[in-house]
């Protein structure tokens, strides 16, 4: 009997070893390198990585290594086992795993986002990168919801996407493809690589582009174009990449949390810091070498030499003519011409001078808004004296609109023509895209969204018309003009001309005062203008554009001369020698209201028989602003080509007439709230307002001079024509 119990205990002891035997046996087999000790025989750790790249996180160089911030994690790691690196790319992170499974590789380290189903697979690490989910959405389709839900800040971007019709991209193998059921159970799901996503939002394909925040901010950050395209949002998922261990290695990954815990940092990295750190060491480093302050300093006392020389070629011309140095034209140009090289070579020390054109400027409005008021008040009376038929009046607001309808077809032949947003080269897009991200348009936008019909109603009508002259609200000042003005006409009243006429002569008189240190505030404002020219980086990248619009003004004002010669009887370039002071100071001040004691000035010597009366300039410097029209239209029409839209007839119809409107609507409001008509334009086809204002004000901003230039030229031409023709009728 305890024989036998002694052969029954021997069996059930070799009962109970055999499976642990062949369990040993069948994990060797299976796994002969999955231990540490076997990794570090085998002398190589090998990564399992998805076949495409995921920069910065992994991606070959062009000479075939593999470089990113997974791949230098994964280098340090064999680099404490003392082993090399191999590096399995296969499939797409679904995929990984199974590498794991049939032994072809030992960890995972490839962006590999955590999950429960995954964690069923193989171990996971705490993670080394955090993150969110994102979503790119089409800016035009953004626009459009926004337009529709009237909600002028979306927040919540998950609700406005989760609607029926709605075609979301997904990146096939990553993770969260599968969330993406669940916060847009609504939307149409279109899968895809990266690349093929990225063009169907470019195209408007898909509306939207569900992501991880920092494979696509990476995605913006490498190609800057796309943020003309797109707008980023961040959705209520969180993120987190972990490195992934064989089950059948629990050796490593013990071995690898004891290596996060105590030789890396315990807080994980944010995705983005990642993509900022491997962006700035893979952008090419330009450092641009400064001029010698010697050659500098060369090239700016050659320019005032020669201005000096420009200066004394004109001393017998203006003894002849009684002409004051400080008022003579060669001194007004030399200001300009030295304004501009102190502001191109010393741009450093424009700030000394920059209280003289400032002080200047504030004298400019302290008497431009009076007369202002006196002239167009005096005008308004005049007019409806003068043309008493409602027939006449109605066809002088008919020639104002005409000529703002020229401008609006100029910008849409010179558009159709030069096709500029259409054939814009990829790197210009991106300039363009970063110039306006740096910008910050949204910060520029007024919070208030009322109607500009309304806004200009709010500005107009103040209750008091003192504070008004204090606050240099011309728009105010016009409208109490106009009604002024029509008072005088309807109830008559010598003793207010004669007060008004008064008081017009003394601000003239110290109007023309100033004019004795114009060439100071010209050197001053110019030299202003250049630095920010030159700092105005999104200028500098729409270069063909601005050329278009450089070549609008100068048709413009090509248009005004010959108006100017057939109007006033004289030829071009005389017409150009009397009102040379008066194109000065309107291309230096980009004051309208500036030029008008000049260009009644002018006026007096073109009009030797006293036809015309110069208490209608203001009118004609004020109220024609052709290139407003131009400059609206262009821009829209810009846009528009960037976008790729398909214009046709009826598009054509509404940008003159719609652009017409816009500007008529702007007169009297101070920039930059002018440029809010611009909504007008835009809204119909649901663009970007921001990119649209930025632009603007961009271009303005520079060639604004140019613009003020060119209308006043059109408008101080037409002034005559349309006196001739009233008086025929």
């Amino acid at each position: 009997m305890p024989l036998i119990k002694k052969y029954l205990f021997i069996l059930l002891l070799l009962m109970t070893i055999a499976p642990i035997s062949t369990c040993m046996a069948e994990e060797s087999k299976q796994s002969p390198f999955s231990g540490i000790d076997r990794i570090i025989k085998n002398g190589e750790l090998r990564v399992a990585m998805t076949k495409e790249d995921l920069w910065p996180f992994y991606f070959a160089k062009p000479d075939g290594a593999m470089a990113g911030y997974d791949v230098e994690l994964a280098k340090k790691i064999a680099k404490v086992l003392e082993v090399k690196t191999k590096f399995i790319r296969k499939g797409t992170h679904h995929d990984l795993v199974k590498l794991l499974d049939s032994n072809e590789a030992d960890i995972i380290i490839s962006a590999w986002s955590y999950s429960p189903q995954r964690a069923l697979g193989a171990y996971v690490s705490r993670p080394y990168v955090k993150d969110y989910l994102a979503v790119l959405v089409n800016v035009l389709f953004f626009e459009k919801i926004k337009k529709e839900s009237g909600d002028k800040k979306i927040k919540d971007i998950s609700n406005i996407l989760n609607r029926p019709g709605t075609r979301i991209g997904v990146s096939a193998g990553y993770i969260y493809d599968k969330w993406v059921n669940d916060l847009f159970p609504e939307a149409i799901r279109i899968d895809g690589t990266d690349q093929e996503l990225d063009n169907k939002l470019v195209k408007g394909e898909i509306d939207a582009w569900v992501g991880v925040n920092s494979i696509l901010y990476a995605h913006l950050k490498r190609k800057p174009e796309l943020n003309l395209y797109s707008r980023k949002f961040e959705l209520p998922l969180r993120d987190q990449f972990v490195v992934g261990v064989s089950r059948n290695n629990r050796d490593l990954y013990l071995w690898l949390e004891s290596y996060f815990e105590n030789i890396l940092s315990s807080a994980p990295k944010d995705g983005k810091e990642i993509i900022d750190l491997y962006f700035a060491e893979e952008a090419p480093k330009r450092e641009a070498l400064p001029m010698a302050l010697g050659i500098r300093a060369l090239i700016f006392f050659t320019a005032i030499i020669g201005c000096l020389l420009l200066i004394f070629t004109g001393k017998k011309s203006r003894r002849s003519q009684k002409i004051p140095l400080l008022l003579d034209i060669r001194t007004l140009v030399s200001g300009i011409i030295i304004g501009c090289f102190t502001g191109w070579l010393f741009p450093q020390y424009v700030h000394t001078i920059e209280p003289v054109g400032t002080i200047y400027m504030k004298y400019l409005q302290m008497c431009a808004m009076p007369i202002l008021f006196c002239c167009v008040a005096l005008s308004v009376g005049k007019l409806c004296s003068i043309y008493t038929s409602p027939r006449l009046l109605s066809f002088f607001v008919i020639a104002i609109i005409a000529i703002f309808m020229i401008g609006s077809v100029l910008a849409i032949a010179l558009g159709v023509t030069m096709n500029s947003g259409g054939k814009l080269p990829i790197e210009t897009k991106a300039n363009l895209a970063l110039s306006i991200n740096e910008q910050q348009t949204e910060n520029k936008l007024p919070e208030d969204d009322r109607l500009l019909f309304w806004r200009v109603l709010d500005e107009a009508i103040q209750p008091s018309f003192v504070k008004s002259l204090s606050l240099n609200n011309s728009l105010s000042i016009l409208f109490v003009a106009i009604l002024v003005g029509i008072g005088i006409a309807s109830y008559g009243g010598k003793t207010i001309i004669t007060a008004l006429e008064k008081i017009e002569e003394l601000v003239l008189w110290l109007f023309f005062l100033s004019l004795h240190v114009l060439p100071f505030a010209l050197l001053s404002i110019m030299s202003k203008s250049i630095v920010t020219i030159k700092e105005n980086s999104l200028f500098n990248v729409l270069v063909e554009f601005n050329l278009q619009l450089g070549i609008g003004y100068v048709l413009i004002f090509i248009l005004g001369l010959i108006m100017v010669s057939i109007g006033w009887k004289c030829k071009p370039l005389k017409a150009l020698l009397i009102l040379k002071e008066t194109l000065l100071t309107g291309f230096s001040t980009e004051s309208a209201i500036a030029t008008i004691p000049l260009a009644q000035t002018a006026c007096h010597k073109l009009d030797k028989d006293n036809k015309i009366d110069s208490d209608m300039v203001p009118l004609w410097v004020i109220f024609p602003q052709i290139a407003e029209s131009f400059m609206f239209v262009a821009i829209v029409l810009f846009v528009l080509q960037i976008f790729g839209f398909q214009l046709y007839a009826a598009d054509y119809f509404y940008l003159l007439t719609v652009g017409t409107v816009c500007s008529i609507s702007t007169i009297g409001i101070k920039p930059p709230m002018h440029l809010l008509a611009l909504v007008m334009l835009t809204s119909a086809y649901s663009l970007p307002f921001g990119m649209v204002f930025t632009i603007a004000i961009s271009t303005e901003m520079i060639l604004g001079r140019f613009a003020g230039v060119a209308s006043f030229m059109v408008g101080f031409g037409a002034m005559p024509l349309f006196d001739r023709w009233a008086n025929k009728k």
